[in-house]
């Protein structure tokens, strides 16, 4: 555990260095592929599966690792960001890398980070993009038949887009990351359709009517085949409840009944990608919904304790608020309490605008989280206040959430939402890096 801990310091003072920035200044994706080839193009024969999008691109991608895995496939994934240890970004079928792999790709990474730091004209490589060399180079020991790739930010200009994929997906695009990706829409879907590639098909969530015709463009000038949720596969609710839900899915293979364990209508939205995309693999439906069944998220609306009920959610735009609060009116409560935290690059007006009324009280923290700074938390107090939300500031998060519990009775729910590093940290208060590290598992954290 020793040994990891300082690979994870290292890792962490990565993110301090100076360094020409990925979207500026022509650096794009080069600085990547100089990486990639120093490291003789780990993977370079692998089967990828890359998604991008705004919101629920960590969620379809779990999903999809899941009904591969339940296929009989090897299946890796790399996701982003972490809630505990950098660990959750690597698996094999639902399996964390072990913390000595860690340790020993990051020593044979580093000669390559003091070689470009010395000589390339783009400086060394970033926090994310050593992760994904990571990543590359322990899917490239374990040989999985599928590597299901997150994109980080975008998808033009993202570390991840130096593959070449058999399937590419992009989840719902909003407004998120707009001083790198652009403040329109189209401008962001424009970076998230970087990941559409010649004669590569491409599946789509249902798409503002711009966003969708700029998909449309670039994957006609590229010959993708384009498909979209609402036009060649779709989905119907039947029942959503705090347990997940139940929906019926139909393509041009027929319809079929799913029950998701996921809690959250857009969650199904998310499973629709996923279930498009395992038809198109030849996975067959039985197999689909025994994984349906067994997908575990962690802080996405992850109930963590009862008596007080309390859920961790790492919602952090308007949207994702937005849809985190439409699933509380699954749940029954008196009363509702709020931790919140929002970090100072998000939309915080939009963000606070969202939440529901009716709550007895936000109490607002702040999270030391690498390389992010947090928003003022006065700042969010006073926009709390002038929508009519009462509010108290506690900036030390696990008291924040002490004092929310000592206030509550067992009727009563506390959500835990703004950031995803909030949610992660305060998670520790169950399920501690320790655990989850020695364990090499998330799943240990489903208590509820």
């Amino acid at each position: 555990m020793n040994q990891y801990l300082k690979a994870k310091q290292f890792l962490y003072s990565l993110i301090r260095l100076p360094k020409p920035p990925r979207y500026h200044r022509g650096v794009g994706l080069r600085r990547m592929e100089e990486l990639f080839l120093r490291l003789k193009q780990p993977c370079q024969n692998a089967q990828f599966i890359h998604i991008a999008g705004t919101s629920g691109k960590g969620s379809t991608a779990i999903i999809l690792q899941t009904i591969l895995a339940e296929a009989g496939f090897r299946t890796a994934s790399f996701t982003s960001p972490h809630l505990t240890t950098p660990l959750e970004r690597f698996q094999i079928n639902g399996r964390l890398m072990p913390p000595s792999d860690f340790v020993r790709l990051l020593k044979k990474l580093t000669p390559l980070l003091n070689q470009m730091s010395l000589k390339s004209p783009f400086g060394p490589p970033s926090y994310f993009e050593v992760l994904w060399a990571l990543g590359l180079l322990w899917f490239e020991e374990q040989k999985p038949d599928w590597i299901v790739t997150e994109a980080g930010i975008g998808g033009l200009l993202d570390a991840t887009n130096i593959i070449t994929p058999k399937l590419a997906i992009i989840t719902e695009i909003s407004f998120d990351h707009t001083a790198l990706l652009g403040r329109t829409l189209s401008e962001i879907a424009l970076q998230k359709a970087g990941v559409i590639k010649p004669n590569i098909p491409t599946l789509s969530a249902h798409q503002n009517k711009k966003v969708l015709s700029l998909f449309q463009k670039r994957a006609a000038e590229v010959g993708s085949k384009l498909e979209w949720h609402g036009f060649n596969f779709q989905t119907r609710l039947i029942e959503a409840t705090s347990q997940g839900s139940r929906f019926v899915y139909q393509d041009e293979s027929g319809k079929a009944e799913f029950t998701l364990s996921l809690i959250g209508e857009h969650q199904i939205k998310n499973a629709a990608l996923a279930i498009r995309a395992s038809h198109l693999l030849g996975i067959t439906n039985q197999v689909i919904q025994r994984a349906l069944q067994k997908v575990f998220l962690p802080a996405r609306l992850e109930v963590i304790s009862q008596n007080p009920t309390i859920i961790l959610d790492g919602a952090h735009n308007p949207a994702k608020i937005r849809a985190t609060v439409k699933a509380l009116s699954l749940f029954s409560y008196q009363k509702l309490r709020l931790i919140l935290a929002i970090l100072q690059t998000k939309d915080i007006k939009n963000i606070v605008r969202q939440l529901p009324k009716k709550i007895d009280k936000v109490y607002i923290t702040q999270v030391d989280s690498a390389g992010h700074q947090p928003a003022n938390p006065l700042f969010i107090h006073q926009i709390c206040r002038q929508s009519g939300l009462k509010s108290e500031i506690q900036l030390w998060p696990e008291l924040a959430l002490k004092q929310a519990i000592s206030e509550s009775k067992k009727e009563d729910l506390i959500l835990v939402t703004g950031s995803f590093y909030l949610a992660g940290r305060l998670r520790e208060q169950w399920w501690p890096e320790e655990s989850i590290v020695g364990q090499y598992s998330l799943r240990l954290g489903n208590s509820a």
